[in-house]
């Protein structure tokens, strides 16, 4: 798997109606939009529903969300959808995963996050998204108000009306937290988060988000920007990066590396033929074809 680039993904927060258009949705996906969420701002909320398209590299940044929370001491685990569908999460847990989760069930305090990932592959198994998340219910039942869940799909795959309800209904906000009055490592840990936001949101009494309370938060995962883009082709190893991103400027490409799967197909191109264009377009469609059938294609990123 190749090395992870930390671009600080940005996020966008999405409407009701945006939900229910496609084509607006599929628009997002090809031009640098604004500022966006940061991770930071997602790992606030209870419940999250990440939306992205294929190449977008949202699994590799679940992955990676889990790894550094679990590296700073915190609960966190990395759950494929399609795997839940099928067995109970004692079952899709590792050894090492299944005793920090009981060891998290048993603290009776601290916050645990869950990254359940795909739900589009789930759904393409013919796997139902109800079941993946009554095994994930039953798992944490008595710790759902300790519980944060991110959820990944792709926009075409996603049913506002339906999974939105689904997600309601089997992973509910308790409205109060009963935690004792005091939470050190919990306290301190997320003090740091609402400090690096950078915003002035109301909380009530413990911190929490007044307006999020109870609440799924659903976010489109913004394509890379151009400042993105040069930070991955600089620490990526690619040949003679600044001229690289010189002929992507030239040819005013950035619309084509705005998702890492395509980004990392044109820097494949440039490492074997040091240019973009039409003379290499079949072996351009060849190699996108080719990332996008290896186990660690870059969707990964």
């Amino acid at each position: 798997m190749n090395r992870y680039i930390d671009l600080k993904r940005r996020f966008r927060d999405l409407t009701p109606d945006e939900l229910e258009a496609p084509d607006f949705l599929a628009s997002l996906n090809d031009t640098e939009v604004g500022p966006g969420i940061s991770w930071t701002d997602l790992l606030l909320h209870d419940r999250v529903v990440v939306l992205a398209e294929a190449g977008a590299g949202k699994t590799r940044e679940f992955k990676e969300q889990a790894n550094q929370l679990a590296e700073q001491g915190r609960s966190a685990f990395f759950v494929p959808s399609e795997s839940l569908d099928r067995e109970a999460l004692g079952d899709v847990l590792s050894l090492t995963e299944n005793t920090l989760f009981e060891a998290w069930k048993a603290d009776g305090r601290v916050l645990a996050w869950f990254f359940l990932d795909a739900v589009d592959e789930l759904k393409l198994a013919k796997g139902k998204l109800d079941g993946a998340l009554r095994r994930l219910s039953k798992a944490i039942d008595g710790y759902l108000d300790r519980a944060r869940i991110i959820i990944s799909c792709r926009p075409s795959d996603w049913y506002p009306s339906v999974d939105l309800a689904t997600v309601k209904d089997r992973l509910p906000v308790p409205n109060k937290r009963d935690e004792p009055p005091s939470v050190p490592s919990d306290d301190v840990f997320m003090s740091a988060l609402r400090h690096n936001r950078g915003n002035r949101d109301s909380t009530d009494g413990d911190g929490k988000n007044v307006e999020q309370a109870a609440a799924v938060k659903v976010v489109i995962l913004l394509p890379l920007s151009d400042r993105q883009i040069s930070l991955y082709a600089e620490q990526s190893g690619v040949p003679n990066a600044a001229a690289f991103l010189a002929e992507v400027k030239r040819r005013d490409a950035w619309i084509f590396a705005r998702r890492p799967l395509d980004l990392v197909g044109l820097i494949e191109i440039w490492s074997r033929y040091g240019h973009l264009g039409t003379r290499c377009e079949q072996h351009e469609a060849n190699i996108v074809a080719k990332l996008k059938d290896r186990p660690d294609r870059p969707d990964s990123h």
